[in-house]
């Protein structure tokens, strides 16, 4: 399994961003929406509310999981127990505190964190949080060519 985190602190625009990425999954090609979260998950396009949902998807037989959870290392470790065995790539929020701990629990081989960029403008942050969305979506595709 490889761990893809997004790091940054509080209000720094990682839900808006993972919810970007869920969209930009759901547009291409050959990529399928196995599962997702049964709540709020029709709001995953209202990019700036701040209600956590996931999804699970598929491509050419490598499962990604995203999830805007992840704030705390117990809702990562509690995603990643239950998606184990499933999917190849987990994709989640960090909050900057924690990157140390998920990195000794997850194993440094394994997660890479991505460090989130801030703005302040509104019309900055829809820009960064699209680029960061689109950055992550070119990580996931390097990241099935290892797996495929």
């Amino acid at each position: 399994m490889k761990i893809i985190a997004l790091c940054e602190k509080d209000k720094s625009g990682k839900t808006e961003t993972l919810k970007r990425l869920i969209a930009l999954l759901e547009q291409q090609e050959g990529v399928d929406c196995i599962t997702h979260s049964p709540k709020n998950y029709d709001e995953r396009k209202e990019f700036s509310n701040d209600s956590d949902i996931w999804a699970l998807f598929c491509y050419r037989g490598v499962h990604i999981f995203v999830t805007t959870m992840g704030d705390s290392i117990p809702e990562i470790q509690k995603d990643v127990k239950d998606y184990l065995n499933i999917c190849d790539i987990f994709v989640c929020a960090c909050h900057k505190s924690f990157v140390t701990t998920l990195t000794n629990w997850a194993a440094p081989d394994i997660c890479e964190i991505l460090e989130k960029q801030v703005k302040l403008s509104l019309k900055e942050r829809e820009d960064v949080n699209q680029k960061d969305a689109e950055d992550l979506l070119a990580k996931i595709a390097l990241a099935i060519l290892k797996v495929a």
